[in-house]
């Protein structure tokens, strides 16, 4: 088989396709699914979980490690400002994969190399030139990526869907969770099981106390008919989402107060526990401990709540152009003043990412880039008159 040029990929029968016809055809997304068990049937025992929890350990350690090695291999490397500097220099040339050894999992390593270089660059400026931010500290446990030549997905033929990979200790095989609230996660799963050529990068990585498995791959979009109807969504300063069409009709409304009331109770709660250990007050370390763990999964439901309303609101809004057989969304978010402290940016990226896989055209609004602008002027301080 003849060696394909860079960008190429083949289709399931062996056919080269370029990289705009491959991605006119395919998106790539992610899928998330819990680990159920370690054990083929059942929830497995305690030493099944102990032994796999331990090797995931082992693989966690190294990916953490690396990342907060790779950041400050970056930074030593990179430049110091001096007075007399007016202009930002281009980033110094780094080969971080030749400075170690990565014999076991060379491949995974790599993967945590690149991805750590890439969060780099985009936050250098600000790093090494304004000051603004200072260079993060990775936690552990950081996601372990593997391979797509690493990991397969396997049915078993008394049901159950099997995530099996290799890690740098040894290989593990568990098991997913499925039932009808993970109907949509098990479709892509399959899809992915069908069409091995189009699997990406997996990670496993930790939610709260979950194990939970990444599966990154193509998926196909959907053919649509060709047309010019064009739907507007706009922020609003008493509702979440309003949609029009051409003729400025308003086509129907997402209030929102659910989340609304979910971020304001959540503020409130934090501020409190926060007031509540000010003044006067000194517990064990172990109680202290327990404080922690239960403001961290306070917080991890709330993330949680607002996330699944941010795919929620993305999915209504194209499932309503798909209905209507429209060619084109035009968004606009620079109305914010309704929701305080709410992930726009995610909003932004999940409906652009439903419209993509559906075939629809995304475009945001020149209102909302320059809303942007406007933000980062004053956020890092610069007099936008």
């Amino acid at each position: 088989m003849e060696k394909l040029k860079p960008g190429w990929k083949r289709d399931a029968d062996g056919t080269p396709v370029s990289p705009d016809d491959w991605r006119s055809r395919y998106c790539v997304r992610a899928v998330v699914i819990p680990v159920a068990s370690p054990a083929e049937h059942g929830k497995g025992s305690q030493e099944q979980w102990t032994q796999l929890r331990e090797t995931l350990k082992d693989a966690w350690i190294r990916s953490t490690e690396a990342a907060n090695w790779a950041l400050r291999r970056l930074l030593a490397n990179d430049v110091t400002r001096t007075p007399g500097d007016t202009k930002c220099p281009k980033m110094p040339k780094i080969y971080l994969y030749g400075e170690r050894d990565w014999t076991g999992w060379s491949q995974s390593a790599s993967a945590v190399l690149r991805t750590i270089e890439a969060s780099y660059r985009s936050k250098r400026y600000q790093v090494v030139w304004t000051g603004g931010v200072s260079l993060p500290n990775v936690r552990y446990p950081y996601p372990y990526p593997v391979h797509n030549t690493l990991w397969k997905l396997y049915e078993n033929p008394d049901g159950g869907l099997f995530f099996e990979c290799r890690l740098p200790e040894q290989r593990v095989s568990m098991r997913l969770k499925g039932g009808s609230e993970y109907r949509h996660q098990l479709m892509s799963a399959r899809w992915l099981i069908q069409n091995p050529h189009c699997r990406c990068e997996a990670s496993i990585y930790t939610r709260g106390k979950q194990i939970v498995v990444k599966l990154v791959g193509w998926f196909p979009k959907e053919e649509r008919a060709k047309t010019n109807a064009i739907m507007f969504i706009d922020t609003a300063e008493q509702s979440f989402l309003v949609a029009r069409n051409a003729r400025d009709e308003q086509l129907w409304i997402i209030h929102g107060d659910r989340c609304r009331d979910w971020i304001v109770r959540h503020d409130q709660y934090m501020q409190r526990w926060h007031d509540d250990r000010k003044y006067e007050l000194r517990r064990p370390s172990r109680e202290s401990r327990k404080y922690c763990e239960d403001m961290q999964a306070k917080c991890q439901k709330n993330n949680d709540r607002i996330d699944s309303f941010i795919k929620e609101s993305a999915a209504q809004c194209v499932n309503h152009a798909k209905r209507r057989n429209l060619a084109k969304i035009i968004y606009n978010d620079s109305c914010q003043t309704l929701f305080p402290r709410f992930p726009w940016y995610q909003m932004r990226l999940a409906l652009q990412q439903k419209c993509e896989s559906a075939g629809i055209e995304f475009e945001l609004s020149s209102g909302a880039e320059e809303a942007d602008s406007a933000r980062e002027l004053v956020t890092e301080g610069v007099d936008a008159t």
